[in-house]
């Protein structure tokens, strides 16, 4: 007498198809997980082209500041103007190549919504970027306006100058005390080492 078939034992057939089913799904995944790298190798690429072309922006930008105030950075006051300049004498001789129109991002001066934010930030802060430059989301703001000649004293005062007309309220920072200058009451300080004068002898 024949054995009868187990139906549960798997034919070919049935083994064919598993095999075929399980190299379909393997080819999926892996098809999967290449896009996956393709997508994320390219995301990162647009993000360090992006980088770099923003950087390359700020620097033809700063370079183009730089080049506009070429002209004006070595502009000397007349022999009139004496010790520090003043905070319109900076503005007039130098600022005013960006900050009169607002060129390449530069808050014009009159302009209280563009300087607001900035005014928020501190008396120090708007001391500190224009002195040492800085480079924002809008602009770039060259080291002392492009003109290292100008002294700290006088790139203050033109901040001060343009904020004032602004919306602003700064106070004008003050010159520094000169060696030997005379003090608020007007009398001269005595010199280090003077002799004392000598005693009135009818006093005695």
């Amino acid at each position: 007498m024949t054995q009868s078939q187990n139906p549960h034992t798997p034919t070919n057939e049935q083994d064919e198809h598993l095999s075929e089913t399980s190299a379909n799904v393997i080819t999926l995944i892996a098809l999967a997980v290449v896009t996956a790298v393709v997508g994320i190798l390219y995301f990162l690429a647009q993000v360090v082209s992006s980088n770099a072309m923003a950087q390359t922006r700020a620097a033809q930008m700063e370079e183009q500041i730089v080049e506009r105030l070429r002209p004006v950075a070595g502009f000397e006051m007349g022999a009139s103007s004496k010790g520090p300049k003043t905070g319109e004498e900076v503005y007039n001789s130098l600022c005013t190549a960006c900050h009169a129109a607002g060129v390449a991002g530069a808050p014009k001066m009159g302009d209280a919504g563009a300087w607001g934010a900035r005014i928020a930030q501190g008396q120090a802060t708007l001391f500190k970027h224009a002195i040492e430059g800085f480079t924002g989301k809008t602009g770039v703001m060259p080291a002392k306006g492009g003109n290292p000649a100008l002294s700290d004293l006088e790139v203050e005062r033109a901040v001060v100058f343009m904020t004032n007309k602004s919306g602003g309220s700064l106070a004008e920072p003050a010159a520094p005390a000169a060696d030997g200058a005379a003090p608020a009451d007007g009398k001269a300080a005595p010199a280090a080492g003077a002799a004392a004068p000598a005693a009135d002898p009818a006093k005695k």
